[in-house]
């Protein structure tokens, strides 16, 4: 049985083992498949979960609904990062770099609205497919002049 691991953040904790046991009673999976399937389903999971369980703590301390509960919630650079399936240091360089305007700075931290994270992780998914269909093409074409 694989090690269940828990995704955290300060407004809610995931274990996806439930779902991995349910896939694998289902369709028997090799280690890597289950490894994939476990990130999608931390991804998704965290994904869903993340706004209801920010506007539930905002509620419990009295704080009205805003717009950052919605679509432009404010993220920290973890959240961010578990959000999009990066790491911390990787989406920080991205902030530095221009390519996710930063919201705010609280102290040194940065934060930034969830909105421009999936405008900017759409358009990375956009662009990586493409260079793989590039490479695709460059391979394949590698591989005909290859067998002439």
């Amino acid at each position: 049985m694989a090690k269940t691991r828990k995704v955290q953040s300060p407004e809610l904790l995931l274990d996806v083992q439930p779902l991995i046991e349910a896939v694998t009673a289902v369709v028997p999976l090799t280690v890597s498949k289950e490894r994939a399937i476990r990130s999608a389903f931390e991804r998704i999971l965290f994904a869903q979960l993340l706004k209801p369980a920010t506007v539930a703590a905002r509620a419990s301390r009295g704080e009205s609904p805003s717009k950052e509960a919605g679509e432009d919630m404010v993220l920290t650079t973890q959240q961010a990062a578990d959000l999009v399936g990066v790491s911390r240091p990787y989406l920080n360089a991205r902030i530095d770099a221009g390519e996710i305007p930063l919201h705010q700075r609280v102290g040194n931290q940065r934060r930034v609205l969830r909105s421009e994270l999936m405008a900017w992780h759409r358009q990375a998914r956009r662009q990586q497919r493409k260079a793989i269909g590039e490479l695709g093409l460059l391979i394949a074409e590698e591989l005909k002049t290859y067998d002439e």
